[in-house]
């Protein structure tokens, strides 16, 4: 920034190329502040969203999707119907709802519903990419698909995943997992140190939104710790799912069922560790030593206009400040 202000007060050479890399570090450095921030806690959220109780939100999602399966089974019963057509976008919009109330649901709820939006987003593809080539033999395909949104979002005649999750949640209470990595952690550990409580999924639910945001970090890192971060995700949902079956056959109080709850506590507490300290390690090492390619360019323009060397030095210096940007953005 202060380069960027010098020369442009002196009017001097290299204003585009100082603005351009004011630019990339001030994105870089909110880019990483953002992540940061998010994964760190200290991010803000959409209050009405997460003060909202499940079954709220999951209620408000499914009348929505009703309201549309209408208008998806017309299109999808027109073989000449074009795609981006109200229909078409109808059944969009119903996958959105449903994704939002897998989102919600319990687990096992949440992956029949997340299967079935994958079937029917895939058959929608393969019914557009017909229609736009001007074939009409669709009908198989029409017919699959507008069945696989029946049983999704239900009818008269069936009850369908949608309503079904959503009766599963009212059931089990409409407890939240929590906005922040270090609640979700305490829903976890409160889930495995109370075996006897049944708490309707939500220490399950917690713990896999844990490992999804640290898959999600993972993608950011070098190859050593990318590797040690998916290990412990894999170890994490490895031992919950021996968990939850020991439990499904009513071994939750047994010795193994207790040593894999510790375990898993272990790797849960290793891993909100592990985040925190790879993403402060990066600050650290972006920003550690930013200012003597920035110092250099500075001196390169005020350089005298008849120094030796004045054009090939400077051009050198660019280089290196913006090599310098580049390694800070990726």
């Amino acid at each position: 920034m202060k380069i960027f202000i010098q020369i442009g007060q002196d009017q001097q050479r290299g204003q585009a190329e100082a603005a351009e890399n004011r630019n990339y570090l001030a994105q870089r450095m909110t880019d990483e502040m953002h992540e940061i921030i998010r994964v760190l806690q200290l991010t803000t959220y959409d209050e009405d969203e997460w003060d909202a109780d499940n079954v709220t939100v999951m209620r408000k999602a499914l009348s929505a999707a009703k309201s549309l399966l209408t208008a998806a089974l017309d299109w999808l019963g027109d073989p000449r119907a074009r795609p981006g057509a109200v229909g078409e976008k109808a059944i969009r919009r119903i996958l959105d709802y449903a994704d939002r109330i897998a989102s919600r649901a319990l687990p096992e709820d949440s992956y029949a519903i997340k299967r079935s939006i994958s079937e029917i987003q895939s058959l929608t593809d393969a019914i557009c990419e017909l229609r736009n080539q001007g074939r009409y033999d669709n009908e198989g395909l029409a017919v699959s698909c507008a069945q696989k949104l029946k049983e999704l979002v239900g009818t008269k005649h069936s009850s369908g995943m949608l309503p079904d999750a959503l009766m599963n949640a009212h059931r089990m209470g409409g407890a939240n997992p929590a906005h922040t990595a270090a609640g979700r952690l305490e829903q976890a550990l409160r889930w495995l140190d109370n075996p006897g409580i049944d708490d309707g999924g939500l220490g399950l639910r917690a713990m896999k939104l844990m490992t999804e945001d640290a898959r999600r970090l993972a993608d950011r890192l070098n190859p050593q710790d990318r590797s040690h971060l998916l290990g412990l995700c894999s170890d994490i949902d490895r031992l919950a799912n021996q968990l939850a079956d020991l439990e499904r056959r009513g071994l939750g109080n047994t010795p193994e069922a207790n040593a894999i709850r510790q375990q898993l506590k272990d790797k849960l507490r290793e891993l909100a560790d592990f985040m925190k300290k790879i993403l402060t390690d990066r600050v650290v090492e972006d920003f550690a030593d930013i200012t003597t390619p920035l110092k250099q360019f500075v001196e390169a323009v005020h350089a005298e206009p008849h120094a030796p060397n004045r054009e090939g030095n400077f051009a050198d210096k660019v280089s290196a400040a913006f090599r310098m940007e580049i390694g800070l953005i990726f």
